[in-house]
């Protein structure tokens, strides 16, 4: 027996957290939605993560954007208990210290550290409260943007105005849009994750350490004498040796450390899409843009996404425009563009040229680290970026 088409004015393919807070946030806005995913991690409204993934060392350093859009979702409340907020970061450049602290940018902490399993379980109780949302687990086959219709490999045709690609850095719905990446070839890293647990208390600060070997990031966990690290090195460079000298900088501070559990190894990608939408397809996080995580913005700037998207879709949807019109669509790129660039760009630069073995190079930085850890109009104006993530663009 054929089944019925779907009928709903959003289809969001992909489940991750970007995915489900774009759910949610288009159902705030009064739009049906239907969200399409191959496996859904939580069943139903009762299943919850277990306790050791609520404990992991998978966490995102989240702004205040990401933040006043968690509230708005009005999940931020209950997440706020189980998140770390950190007040200074300490980076390290070829050795040299910059210290950049909340009274720098004049507000009372720096961001919050929070675990994704948290995160992801609080926008899917989100969403399963709420109506007119379809959940379909299924794979999607086939986009006809004339007809603004997708086909499952299940074979349900769902029809709607705008299809909302949030599958990740290998999106189907990229290149069933016909959109292609710019890659930063010069980036062929690999991160290691974990846990440590450390005899002295963190203090809410946030660590990181440029060296020939990679970039080592330190992150404060609720509880105060355990820590994430985050370390991103070459491919195929990721010795367990090279981790324990690294660490070990940190331990001049958080004191003697244990490893808490097996760490994760997973491959970065560097790449941004050459545009954000087309035939109908709308790209958010990690389809349109994937940033090295040295300076963990990539949930931020995901998040940024789906802020700026449904601030226009609003719009639209107030003023009776259709929800996939070029003028709706071409907004949401520009306004979010040339912030993603600037990051993307940073960023990789500051991982080729930060991690360089001793030379001429790296004693010219070390003059230029101290000259900028001495200019507080500067560092404000680099946490300004980083905290408010250009929110007024």
């Amino acid at each position: 027996m054929k089944r019925r088409p779907i009928e709903v004015d959003l289809v969001v393919v992909g489940a991750g957290i970007v995915g489900l807070a774009a759910v949610a946030s288009a159902v705030k806005l009064g739009l049906r939605v239907c969200c399409i995913d191959q496996q859904f991690s939580l069943g139903n409204e009762k299943e919850t993560f277990s306790a050791e993934q609520l404990e992991s060392a998978w966490v995102s350093a989240l702004a205040r954007p990401a933040v006043s859009l968690l509230s708005e979702l009005s999940v931020w409340d209950n997440l706020k208990a189980h998140a770390c907020p950190y007040q200074h970061m300490h980076v390290e450049i070829f050795g040299e210290p910059v210290h950049l602290s909340y009274r720098d940018a004049m507000v009372s902490n720096l961001g919050y550290i929070l675990n994704n399993f948290r995160l992801k379980q609080a926008l899917w109780e989100c969403c399963q409260a709420t109506k007119n949302i379809v959940f379909l687990q299924d794979t999607p086959a086939q986009w006809c943007h004339q007809k603004q219709q997708l086909i499952t490999s299940g074979g349900q045709r769902i029809n709607t105005a705008l299809c909302i690609g949030a599958d990740g850095v290998n999106s189907w719905c990229r290149k069933a849009a016909g959109i292609e990446t710019m890659q930063h070839k010069d980036i062929q890293d690999d991160a290691l994750v974990g846990m440590i647990q450390h005899d002295n208390p963190h203090r809410q600060v946030a660590r990181q350490y440029f060296t020939d070997h990679g970039v080592l990031g330190i992150l404060p966990c609720i509880t105060y004498n355990r820590s994430v690290y985050v370390w991103s090195s070459s491919r195929n460079q990721l010795h367990p040796e090279k981790l324990d000298r690294m660490l070990k900088r940190a331990s001049l501070e958080l004191g003697a450390f244990s490893m808490i559990g097996e760490s994760r190894r997973h491959g970065i990608v560097s790449q941004r899409s050459e545009r954000y939408h087309q035939h109908h397809i709308a790209l958010v996080g990690d389809a349109a843009v994937s940033i090295h995580p040295l300076a963990g913005q990539g949930m931020n700037i995901g998040l940024r996404h789906v802020t700026m998207l449904m601030t226009q879709l609003k719009h639209a949807y107030r003023t009776g425009q259709s929800l996939s019109s070029e003028l709706m669509l071409n907004r949401y790129a520009q306004s979010c563009s040339g912030f993603d660039a600037l990051s993307s760009e940073t960023y990789s630069y500051m991982r080729k040229w930060l991690c360089q073995p001793p030379s001429i190079w790296s004693r010219f930085i070390e003059h230029g680290v101290r000259y900028f850890d001495q200019i507080s109009s500067l560092k404000r104006l680099m946490i300004r970026h980083a905290l408010h993530a250009n929110m007024n663009t």
